[in-house]
C-alpha cells in the first residue's frame, strides 16, 4: 500500500491559533463556527421572541439548528478537501451542503409540519440562513487562505 505524501504545514502565526486550536487541525474553522453561532443565535432567538411572540421562539430555533448543522458540515467538507489538495473542489462541496441543506430543510419542515406557518418558519430560516452564512463565508475564505500559502 502506498503511504500518500503529507502536506507541507507552516505553524499558526497567530498566538490564540496555538492556545485555542493546534495549529492546522482538522476543524478549526467549524468549531469557531460553533462557538460564534450557538450564542449569538441564542441570543437573536430572545429578540425574535420579543418581535413574533413566545410561540415564535421553538421554530426560530429549530431553523437555525438546521443552518448551523449545515454550515458546520459544509466547513469541515472543504477542510477535508483542501487536505487533499483540491481547495475548489472543497469550496464547491460547501456552496453545495451551505445551501441546498438550510433549503432542503425549509421545505421538509413546511410540508411535514404546516402548523409552524403561523409562526413564521420560513422568515425564521431566512434570518438564521444569512446570519450563519455571513460567518460560514469569512471562515470559509479564511480556510481556504490558509491553505494556499
Amino acid at each position: 500500500m502506498m503511504a500518500l505524501p503529507m502536506l507541507k504545514q507552516k505553524p499558526a502565526d497567530d498566538i490564540s491559533e496555538q492556545i485555542l486550536f493546534p495549529p492546522y487541525s482538522g476543524m478549526r474553522e467549524a468549531l469557531t463556527f460553533l462557538i460564534c453561532m450557538v450564542p449569538g443565535l441564542l441570543l437573536v432567538g430572545l429578540l425574535w421572541k420579543g418581535v413574533f411572540g413566545d410561540e415564535a421562539l421553538g421554530p426560530f430555533y429549530l431553523a437555525a439548528a438546521i443552518c448551523v448543522l449545515f454550515g458546520f458540515l459544509a466547513l469541515v467538507a472543504q477542510e477535508r478537501a483542501c487536505r487533499q489538495g483540491n481547495p475548489f473542489a472543497g469550496s464547491l462541496q460547501s456552496i453545495l451542503l451551505r445551501t441546498l441543506g438550510p433549503l432542503a430543510g425549509a421545505v421538509l419542515v413546511g410540508m411535514y409540519f404546516p402548523q409552524l406557518h403561523e409562526h413564521r418558519i420560513f422568515q425564521a430560516f431566512v434570518c438564521a440562513y444569512l446570519l450563519t452564512l455571513i460567518v460560514e463565508t469569512i471562515l470559509s475564505v479564511r480556510l481556504v487562505r490558509r491553505w494556499d500559502r
